[in-house]
Parts: structure tokens; sequence; C-alpha cells
């Protein structure tokens, strides 16, 4: 909700009514029958890379026009290093303007 205020104080309705959200508990999708159920070959990573690579396919986009917003800091490195923006949430706040800035 907090990440859905901020685009509606930054951004038009036209963007922000695109805002596709990935859901899926990489816990869940550990063992071969439920990751094969979703099309993965191996367990599911336990950083944000299945989520991000889903909203690429998804919407043809490329790598470094994404935008991760996470509060788990290893969520935002792996992201980082496999060329996704990302921004690290601090203290389960929620995404704040001061967080775009720094």
């Amino acid at each position: 909700p907090q990440v859905r205020a901020f685009f509606q104080k930054y951004f038009n309705d036209e963007f922000r009514d695109r805002i596709p959200v990935v859901a899926a508990y990489p816990e869940n999708y550990q063992d071969k029958q439920a990751y094969l159920s979703i099309g993965l070959t191996s367990p599911m990573p336990k950083s944000k890379g299945y989520h991000l690579g889903v909203l690429c396919e998804k919407w043809g986009l490329e790598r470094n026009q994404v935008l991760l917003v996470d509060d788990d800091r290893n969520n935002v490195v792996a992201a980082a290093q496999e060329g996704y923006g990302a921004i690290l949430v601090k203290n389960r706040k929620g995404l704040e303007e001061q967080d775009l800035t720094q």
C-alpha cells in the first residue's frame, strides 16, 4: 500500500495503474514438483531474481528499466548485481522520498 501511495503522489494515473506485482514466495518453490509447476527447471532463487525476470518477460523490459524496492538488503544487493535498479527501504517504513534522493 505504501508503494502505491508513493506512485500516486509522483506519477499520473496511466502509469500508476500499470504497476505490476509478482507474488511468489521462494520457500514454496524449492521442491521439484513445486518449481516445475511454474515452469522452472530448478528451485526458485531465494532472491527476487525470479520475480524480476517475470516482470521483464511480461512487459518486454530490460533489467535496467526495472526498479526493485525492498526491505531485505540481500534482495537489493542480488538485484543490483543482476543489473536491476534497487532501493533498500529502511526499518520497514515503506518507500519514502528520501530513499530516492540518496
